[in-house]
């Protein structure tokens, strides 16, 4: 992958798990030539990338996959971290292996998509004017296929699968994204013109209908609309006759239609104290209010037991393999930072980050 930005940039280069310590010093070198004293190279590993915080519009360009191997694919999330970490205007340049469009995505392992499809999601991670800068036009071949399922941890039947099914439908691409010139969420007060002449035009058009047909004003127009939809209660009393009678809707009914009905039969009432009892196919509830006076006596009686698992806490394991390098080959958020190199497998004891002093004057 060639490197385009300029002096004075602030640029993050993502690495990957199978990089080697001197692929990843040599990209960094020609980064920071590049970029100058005045700019900034940040280091952080692309596995990483889903549990990092990076800073919002903090660079001007990200490069990943340009470290070797570049066979490593770039889930949605990963890409709209990227987007979060652009600057307005920023670049995002990735490189990753492809499936060709003619092939069907039900053969191919997860992870690997097709060229639209990876386009569409750049465009979904809020990122403009998708551009390919170079497809290899050779496709990958078994072995390096093999390599690239080996990396993502498949297993060696399904490996085979895979290489035997998508043979000469992998390809190697590198695309540069652009982020737009605004963040997301800006707001922008929008200046609309007022609109003249509206309440002069209004009133020329009355007075010029008022000059050909005088009208005097009538009872119904000046009534507020509010009475148009106003009921009043004694308009049915006024146009009733004295001769006519409305029956009182409460002497329709009587004591008995009052009662509730009852849906326990006549065989669920207990008698001198008896226990209660309910039928084989009880529908009046009573089968379900014993079960439940039953379930709370058991629960009273018995003791309540909580069972502790213990937690076993994994070990860190380091995504890189170079920590014990020193700081020229460790991320930007590993915990060894600042401290001195140390030889690999020795046990080492944090204390704290070792870039700041333990005491504050």
């Amino acid at each position: 992958m060639r490197f385009t930005c300029s002096a004075g940039n602030k640029v993050l280069l993502v690495g990957n798990p199978a990089a080697t310590a001197a692929d990843i010093r040599a990209a960094r070198g020609r980064l920071s030539d590049l970029v100058t004293v005045n700019g900034q190279v940040a280091f952080e590993q692309l596995d990483r990338i889903p549990t990092l915080q990076l800073a919002r519009s903090n660079y001007n360009e990200v490069y990943s996959g340009a470290i070797s191997p570049s066979y490593f694919p770039h889930a949605d999330p990963i890409l709209s971290k990227f987007a979060s970490a652009l600057q307005p205007n920023g670049l995002l340049h990735v490189a990753q292996p492809i499936l060709d469009n003619s092939a069907s995505w039900a053969l191919a392992p997860e992870g690997l998509v097709t060229e639209s499809a990876l386009l569409s999601s750049l465009k979904l991670a809020g990122l403009i004017e998708p551009t390919i800068e170079h497809r290899w036009s050779a496709p990958l071949s078994d072995d390096e296929l093999r390599r690239v399922f080996d990396s993502w941890g498949l297993k060696r039947d399904e490996r085979e699968g895979h290489i035997k099914v998508l043979r000469g439908a992998v390809f190697m691409i590198e695309v540069v994204a652009k982020k737009p010139a605004y963040e997301v969420g800006a707001v922008a007060k929008l200046s609309f013109g007022k609109k003249k002449g509206t309440s002069d035009s209004g009133s020329s058009k009355s007075v010029v209908a008022d000059s050909i047909i005088p009208q005097e004003p009538s009872v119904e127009t000046t009534k507020p609309k509010a009475a148009v939809w106003t009921v009043s209660v004694d308009d049915e009393e006024d146009q009733v006759d004295g001769d006519e009678d409305l029956m009182n809707d409460d002497e329709l009914l009587d004591e008995e239609d009052l009662k509730l009905p009852s849906i326990r039969r006549d065989g669920c009432d207990v008698v001198g104290g008896a226990k209660r009892k309910a039928c084989k196919d009880c529908t009046c509830g009573l089968a379900d209010e014993l079960e439940a006076e039953e379930l709370v006596e058991t629960a009273a009686t018995e003791e309540q037991v909580i069972f502790v698992r213990p937690v076993t806490k994994k070990a860190a394991k380091s995504s890189c393999g170079n920590c014990y390098l020193g700081d020229a080959f460790r991320c930007g958020s590993c915990p060894y930072l600042g401290m001195p190199a140390f030889a690999p497998g020795e046990k080492v004891m944090l204390g704290g980050s070792m870039l700041k002093d333990d005491v504050e004057v």
